[in-house]
């Protein structure tokens, strides 16, 4: 911390603490929206789903066979569209709900 020799550079440090203040409760505000966003009911399955499917992805292409691993990464990419075709009807039908 430097040393404050007069008024204008108290002034100044005031200055500059707001605006700090004022960027950590805007970061603050963007970080609880995020977090609502995240905790939605949609968006929390369709992130357990991904999860699961990705794992599952991976540890098929572990194996040697290219049959399998062509079949895996199809059948993960048909499960990625699922879920958010799911995750749209989903947040459609929790929007109606709360509307009501």
């Amino acid at each position: 911390m430097k040393k404050i020799k007069n008024i204008q550079q108290l002034q100044q440090e005031k200055k500059r603490i707001r605006q700090y203040s004022t960027e950590l409760e805007q970061d603050m505000r963007n970080n609880w929206q995020n977090l609502k966003i995240a905790v939605q009911p949609a968006n929390l399955a369709k992130t357990t789903v991904q999860n699961m499917v990705q794992h599952s992805a991976v540890v098929k292409e572990n194996e040697s066979s290219i049959l399998k691993s062509t079949i895996s990464y199809g059948l993960s990419l048909l499960a990625n569209k699922l879920t958010t075709k799911a995750e749209e009807k989903m947040s459609g039908f929790f929007k109606r709900k709360h509307k009501k």
